[in-house]
This record gives structure tokens, sequence and C-alpha cells, in this order.
């Protein structure tokens, strides 16, 4: 792809992710998506046929990043509950990198009307949370190798991720979080004596 199509392309993308994280998904038009990318609107659907194409877009390239990112925080680590605390680190901070995805925590709590959108976050969630619960499962950090453990505290995690997400209180999150380690670490020592 030609240098100047991949920016075009990639500028359209930054305008809709900040639009769809400013005013919302639902608020925003294809119009003013255009505009902020400083390009005609025939331009924009060139390359994008809806605003549902586009927030595809926007949440595929989300969750591959973050998808890589988890995968190099645990990589090489073998201390299961200092990988835990660094993947929440990073799912918290993961907003202050990428602010669009705002969007996707908008939209894994409502936006109804939009079935097929609200579908498509649903799966998105449901591939996070699975990768989430994967690494907790392989990191063991209770007492042991519990595939219901993992899950209560992925769903734990992916809920207070969102929720920070949502209403902006990450740093009440992080310190719960980082309570949810302590708790972790003193049951491991319990069960090592």
């Amino acid at each position: 792809m030609p240098c100047i199509l991949h920016n075009t392309r990639k500028n359209i993308l930054t305008a809709a992710g900040k639009l769809f994280s400013d005013s919302g998904f639902s608020a925003t038009s294809m119009d003013e998506v255009a505009t902020l990318a400083g390009i005609k609107k025939s331009t924009l659907y060139h390359y994008f046929i809806s605003k549902d194409e586009l927030l595809k877009e926007i949440v595929d390239s989300l969750t591959k990043k973050l998808i890589s990112e988890l995968d190099l925080t645990t990589k090489n680590n073998t201390n299961s509950l200092e990988s835990l605390q660094k993947i929440i680190e990073r799912l918290l901070d993961f907003r202050e990198v990428y602010p669009e995805v705002h969007i996707f925590a908008m939209l894994a709590v409502a936006d109804g009307d939009r079935r097929n959108v609200a579908k498509y976050i649903l799966k998105v969630k449901k591939k996070l949370f699975m990768q989430l619960k994967k690494m907790i499962y392989e990191l063991d950090p209770c007492l042991d190798k519990n595939e219901e453990t993992a899950s209560l505290i992925a769903y734990t995690i992916f809920g207070m991720i969102i929720n920070a997400n949502v209403n902006d209180n990450a740093k009440d999150v992080k310190k719960t979080l980082n309570h949810l380690i302590k708790v972790l670490t003193h049951l491991r020592n319990s069960a090592n004596k």
C-alpha cells in the first residue's frame, strides 16, 4: 500500500477513534470523521463503507495491540503474581497510550440499538477475556491450577478494567486490584506452608 494511502487510512482511523471516544459512537457522523481527518466524505467512503466498519477496524487493531502487549508482559517472567500485577498495570495503562480504547469500554456496556456492533463487541470482549483467563491459568496465581479460580480472577480483573475505563477511575481500580494481588500472595503463601 503506498504511503499516502496508508496515511489517509491511518488519519481516518485516528479521527474516528477520537470522535467515537469523545462523543460516542452513535453521536458521531461520517461527516465529522471526514472533516477531522481532513478529507472529503467521498474519500472516507472509499476506505470505509460505514461507521460499523470503521469501529470494527479500530477495535480489531486495539485488540491485537493489547493481546500483543499482554503477551510481552508475561513473557520470560517466572513470578506469577508479579506477572499478574504487570498485566493489570498494562491493562490500566493501555487507555493512556490508546485513548480510543474508551470506545471499547463504552460499547462493552451498551449500545443496544446497534445489535450488529454490540454482538461484535461481545465477541471481542470474549476473546480478550479468554486471553486474560488463559494467561492467569498459565501463571497459576492462586492455590493450584484450577480453571474456576482462573475464571473468577479473570472476571474480577476484566470487570474492574472496564469499570475503570467507563467511569474514568483507574486510580481507585488500580488500588483495589493491587489489594487483590496482596490477597492472592497471602493465599499462595498460606498454601505453601
